[in-house]
């Protein structure tokens, strides 16, 4: 009788050995998934900005063949009724402006 108890524990001990690694894989799985959606969303936010950034290079270039002369105020401006489009470069646009008032202290 000794010895089926010890094969229960035995079969037992299998289970959770084998429930334990494949929860470990699920969750090295689900680590390396939201690893990947990370960098994804990093990419995306930087493709998002360039593809503003070149559009207000263009809007620039367009105001000053057109003989106008183009500040900080102007670009903030187009920033803000481009819609969201441009919305990653406004931030950056407006550090720029403060460091301009204020300084870089």
């Amino acid at each position: 009788m000794g010895k089926k108890r010890k094969s229960v524990a035995t079969s037992l001990d299998e289970v959770d050995r084998t429930m334990y690694s494949t929860f470990c894989g699920a969750a090295n799985s689900l680590s390396q998934l939201y690893t990947q959606a990370m960098n994804q969303q990093k990419l995306t936010l930087q493709a998002g900005e360039r593809h503003g950034l070149e559009k207000l290079y263009q809007w620039i270039l367009r105001q000053q063949e057109g003989g106008s002369r183009v500040n900080t105020n102007d670009i903030l401006n187009y920033l803000q009724k481009s819609g969201g489009q441009a919305v990653g470069c406004i931030h950056y646009i407006r550090g720029f402006k403060y460091v301009l008032e204020h300084g870089l202290n």
